[in-house]
């Protein structure tokens, strides 16, 4: 099966502080001849009402602007409590005491706060956004040793899809000349139709099925066949409802479609 063939690709990028990324690949992708990617990470929590959008990573300005405000007022909360109860302690006491201790610490636990959630508040509900993939992932593993496309197929789990899509770009560097059928998935288990955004032949199973759209340019770096669910809108983009319930049989049945890829194209 795929376990034994799991590999893990690490990448470090040093900025304000140094951040690592990290892309798990199951199944030989450098002899593949389709690979399935999709994203593992949590979006952030939005403050906003509209739905979020297939294929669409980075941040919202006011979902930005909302976590910078909530980090400033923790940080302003937590300073005002250290200077009533730690600083007036410390300032008679002395630097070399319980209280300087206790201020270093708590200097400390409030920068590391700040630093864990500089890019925002992880949001609650992720099963569709993008656990929902990750779950039709795991069945079609299953599936494809099963039917004996071990060879065939393989996986990414890329990070950053939310954010930088920093794993995209280490998954292009890692399959170099190689290129394969990519097939990306972003929040397959959402309610709503399963749309495929190509400008390549599908397999005649999706006919009725799987709403094919054209793919356009700004969303070819993804792959090419962009698979996801929700609410086409006249737009082109496609709106994912995040209270989506993903049973055990929408996994299933999605899981085939992605199946009848590898054995048809």
């Amino acid at each position: 099966g795929f376990g034994a063939a799991l590999e893990e690709d690490k990448h470090a990028v040093k900025a304000a502080g140094a951040k690592k990324f990290f892309n798990l690949y199951a199944g030989d992708i450098q002899k593949a001849d389709v690979l399935y990617v999709t994203y593992y990470d949590t979006p952030a929590a939005s403050v906003s009402k509209r739905k979020a959008v297939a294929f669409d990573a980075g941040y919202r300005a006011q979902d930005l602007w909302a976590s910078m405000a909530a980090l400033i007022a923790i940080a302003a909360v937590a300073a005002t409590l250290i200077w009533r109860f730690v600083w007036q302690q410390l300032d008679a006491a002395g630097p070399l005491s319980f209280w300087g201790v206790l201020f270093v610490a708590c200097c400390v636990g409030v920068l590391a706060f700040v630093t864990n959630y500089r890019e925002g508040f992880a949001a609650r509900n992720n099963m569709v956004r993008n656990s929902s993939s990750l779950a039709i992932f795991f069945e079609l593993a299953r599936e494809a040793h099963e039917v004996g496309l071990d060879r065939k197929v393989a996986f990414a789990l890329v990070d950053e899809g939310c954010r930088s899509e920093r794993g995209l770009e280490m998954l292009r560097e890692r399959l170099g000349k190689h290129r394969p059928r990519i097939v990306y998935v972003d929040s397959l288990g959402s309610d709503g139709e399963v749309v495929c955004l190509t400008n390549s032949r599908c397999p005649e199973s999706w006919a009725g099925g799987v709403r094919v759209e054209k793919l356009g340019s700004d969303l070819r770096k993804f792959g090419d066949y962009l698979l996801c669910a929700g609410e086409p809108t006249e737009g082109g983009e496609v709106l994912i409802e995040d209270a989506s319930e993903v049973t055990t049989q929408r996994v299933l049945d999605r899981a085939k479609v992605l199946l009848s890829f590898a054995r048809e194209v």
